[in-house]
């Protein structure tokens, strides 16, 4: 039963943030807040599970993809929603404004990038990492 939390928890953070944002939205100031209320105790924490399993090697790949301990899997994800954030209102306030015709399009050019990017997910992802890095660790492989 509890399979779904986390992907039901990020769906609600995205909603919830997105209208709490939708009518006025300061860059800064919500950087700011989700610096000072998320990613410090979450580094904070993180850096000390660390410590105490004395892995230090590769902190900012652990720490960039939740790995420092095992319920903290998710918060890579959280950190990367938290950052595109602003990008992802922006474009939503833009097609939200353009026609129907635009709505329309944009939604199945959606659908079917959603489609591919499901069905090769594994191939498109090891070749981003290997782009990205010539040996990824197992830490770079969970980005």
């Amino acid at each position: 039963m509890a399979k779904p939390a986390v992907s039901i928890f990020v769906c609600i953070s995205g909603i919830v943030l997105f209208y709490n944002y939708s009518e006025k939205f300061n860059v800064a100031k919500y950087y700011k807040k989700r610096i000072s209320s998320i990613i410090i105790p979450y580094i904070t924490w993180s850096l000390i599970y660390l410590f105490l399993s004395g892995d230090m090697s590769h902190i900012i790949m652990i720490l960039l993809s939740g790995g420092a301990r095992f319920h903290l899997w998710y918060m890579g994800m959280i950190i990367r929603l938290l950052i595109y954030f602003p990008i992802i209102l922006y474009l939503s306030k833009k097609v939200y404004k353009s026609n129907t015709f635009v709505k329309i399009a944009i939604f199945i050019l959606l659908v079917i990038s959603y489609y591919y990017l499901n069905k090769y997910q594994n191939e498109i992802c090891h070749y981003i990492i290997n782009l990205i890095y010539s040996n990824p660790t197992k830490y770079e492989k969970n980005l």
